[in-house]
């Protein structure tokens, strides 16, 4: 069970509307780290968690999936913008594109071409 402090909850106004999906009616209000969700009368609260993610570098990006990278477009030292392709990863026939999160310069790649990843490795450092 989750304990609420009365001054965690959000006013009703920051609920917005009310959404319905079937003869389900509900609120949804996010705020900071956590979820709200009125339902049924009563006011559920979520804490949104992020595995892995405290303690490593900001510039680093980190697999979304196991797979072969099929290819690299950029090397150590070059210059990229905030949405330019980096590298691509195949698994199970599918192509995943992995994809500059911010502008900034490629400080390191991790892994090249033909090479296999599993989900959560490190792929390269992108320094603003």
């Amino acid at each position: 069970m989750y304990e609420v402090d009365d001054r965690d909850i959000p006013s009703p106004e920051a609920f917005g509307r009310w959404l319905r999906v079937g003869r389900h009616r509900f609120a949804i209000h996010r705020e900071g780290g956590k979820v709200y969700l009125f339902y049924r009368g009563m006011l559920k609260v979520f804490e949104r968690v992020v595995e892995g993610r405290e303690d490593e570098d900001p510039g680093t990006t980190v697999s979304p999936i196991t797979g072969r990278i099929t290819s690299v477009k950029v090397r150590e030292g070059d210059r990229v913008k905030r949405g330019q392709v980096i590298m691509t990863i195949e698994s199970m026939k599918m192509e995943t594109v992995i994809e500059a999160p911010h502008d900034g310069v490629v400080v390191r790649i991790y892994r090249g071409e033909g090479e296999l990843v599993n989900q959560g490795e490190k792929l390269f450092d992108i320094e603003e």
